[in-house]
């Protein structure tokens, strides 16, 4: 379907009318205490539906990459004492894993093999 100019003037209006309209409520709602416990309850309900299936995404998200998470976090802390050359002793194919997923340019990993040497 097809609409008109004239159309679609009027069904952008409209919503821009809708849209103040919703602001303008919101905001002398807001302060209101029983609209704030209205809100809050119903966050309440909806974390608690999908808390289980956030927390199961969560863990399952952490098994799956529990080795890059850990050799992130040791590339870090090596980068951040200025001792990257032991982190190359402690995992010598890091920095190509942390390459292959673009976590590291390039340039790092030749400029830390040619301090090894």
């Amino acid at each position: 379907m097809e609409y008109t100019d004239e159309q679609i003037t009027r069904i952008l209006n409209a919503h821009k009318k809708k849209l103040e309209y919703d602001r303008g409520r919101y905001h002398k709602l807001k302060d209101d205490e029983e609209f704030k416990e209205k809100i809050k309850l119903h966050c309440k309900k909806k974390y608690e539906r999908h808390r289980e299936k956030i927390i199961e995404k969560s863990l399952e998200y952490y098994h799956e990459n529990k080795e890059i998470i850990s050799l992130k976090n040791s590339y870090r802390y090596y980068k951040k004492m200025n001792n990257l050359e032991k982190f190359n002793t402690k995992y010598p194919d890091g920095l190509k894993q942390l390459q292959e997923i673009n976590y590291i340019a390039e340039t790092t990993q030749q400029v830390s093999n040619h301090n090894t040497l």
